[in-house]
């Protein structure tokens, strides 16, 4: 098999020779031919000097296509248009980022045994400031080999770089192009476009790829800032895919709706959201409101409920589909039950005969109720119980209120009895929970270190 890996670059002289040096890597591991299409995008500083010096000095069998500033959707375009005939696969790279030396040598092997498949992803790390697994890993840690997202949606995918992609897919006029009117999440509508018409992908377990990220070029200083990352976003982003996967299926797939849900999930984040509410005026804030309600008719409250992501953030998202009263019965019936490990007593007091005991729950994954209970239980039976004395922080996420329900305290008094052992119990009224959340004497009480907290 032949591979053609396009790198659009742009005043990347600080950071192309990792990339560069990476790729001569595949060189000395195996004799898979390649080619490099470089797209020098208008570069200004000595990045195309440095990229023909490595031509010179390389086995690589690179190309250099120099033309004027278009942005990166172009010049990845421009690099499709100019791929070699025989090559059987492409594969995309950032002029900032390093693929492991097998790359090649794994998919080779790959695609050897999975000849029908003509989508498949390697696994990702960030590198430099924010050095750790990306969050879509995951998809591998169960060590299957193709992806049928009708069948596991929530396995979603959102950026290009990292991807083996059949040449065929790619050829001919009428064939799928980015979106060269984007300037964020191009990628994203590219790749899931393909993935949504194969609906199967597969995954190279051993290769990876380093992406390099750091605080100069993180999203919060980059297009957290873009006006392109709001309304536009959802117009050109999640609701083309949404046509996309209704011209195809005839209706929104799940894959859709939970990769739609758990990128919009960033804008509930407060670091984002008070970025936006600064960039936004009242306007566009109400302009990007009211298609972020239209966007959610097409949401199920399943791929919400499932994101596995704090409660307030669910919370806002329940209430921008459905509003304030639906959201609230939707929320009361789905909460899971709190955490033994969300306990924490901050201050025991004793009085006499009485013990007072102040303390929280901190819990990411449920939010106290109104009505919830907090109480003793002690072999002689239940001692006075406590309502909490709060619901959680108030957090404000564009015109909603949530609460994070990392902020929940209580205030117990009870009397000391023979009894050895004591129970903290917390009563979910409404849906019929109680939880033994810590077991322990006076003794204990008495040392918080022995107590669960």
């Amino acid at each position: 098999m032949k591979y053609s890996i396009i790198i659009p670059v742009f005043n990347s002289e600080n950071t192309i020779e990792r990339c560069l040096k990476s790729l001569d890597n595949i060189t000395t591991t195996s004799n898979i031919s390649f080619e490099v299409i470089m797209v020098n995008d208008g570069s200004t500083d000595a990045t195309l000097s440095i990229i023909e010096n490595f031509k010179n000095q390389s086995n690589v069998n690179l190309n250099i296509k120099s033309v004027d500033n278009g942005g990166p959707s172009r010049a990845r375009n421009i690099g499709i248009s100019i791929v070699s005939e025989e090559a059987d696969f492409i594969f995309f790279m950032d002029a900032d980022d390093e693929v492991s030396s097998d790359l090649l040598l794994e998919a080779d092997e790959f695609f050897e045994k999975n000849n029908d498949l003509n989508l498949a992803m390697i696994k990702a790390y960030y590198d430099g400031d924010f050095e750790r697994p990306h969050r879509l890993n995951q998809r591998f840690d169960d060590y299957e080999s193709r992806i049928d997202i009708l069948q596991s949606p929530e396995k979603i995918q959102y950026y290009t770089w990292g991807v083996f992609i059949r040449h065929d897919l790619l050829k001919g006029e009428e064939a799928l192009r980015f979106n060269e009117s984007m300037d964020f999440w191009e990628d994203a509508l590219f790749i899931n476009q393909l993935i949504m018409k194969e609906v199967q992908y597969g995954l190279l377990h051993n290769p990876y790829y380093l992406y390099h990220r750091d605080q100069d070029s993180s999203l919060i200083k980059t297009a957290w800032y873009k006006q392109s990352r709001y309304t536009p976003l959802i117009e050109s982003g999640y609701l083309e895919l949404i046509r996309v996967s209704e011209s195809i299926f005839g209706y929104v797939i799940p894959y859709i709706q939970f990769l739609v849900v758990y990128h919009y999930k960033l804008f509930a984040f407060q670091r984002f959201n008070k970025i936006a509410m600064k960039k936004l005026n009242k306007n566009k804030q109400r302009k990007f409101l009211n298609k972020s309600h239209y966007l959610f008719k097409f949401i199920d409250d399943e791929q919400i409920l499932k994101l596995g992501t704090k409660w307030y953030i669910i919370e806002y998202l329940l209430k921008l589909k459905h509003g304030n009263n639906v959201a609230k019965k939707i929320i009361r019936k789905n909460r899971p039950p709190i955490e033994e490990e969300a306990l924490s007593i901050n201050e025991v007091m004793r009085n006499g005969r009485y013990i007072t005991i102040k303390g929280e729950f901190k819990s990411e994954r449920y939010s106290i109720k109104e009505d919830d209970e907090i109480y003793i239980k002690h072999r002689k039976g239940i001692a006075q119980g406590s309502k909490f004395e709060s619901e959680g922080k108030a957090l404000k996420v564009f015109d909603l209120y949530v609460y994070d329900s990392r902020y929940n305290v209580f205030t117990i008094t009870f009397p000391i009895t023979l009894a050895y052992h004591y129970a903290i119990i917390h009563h979910d009224v409404y849906n019929g929970y109680k939880n033994e959340l810590a077991l322990f004497s006076i003794k204990d009480l008495m040392n918080l270190s022995k107590i669960h907290s």
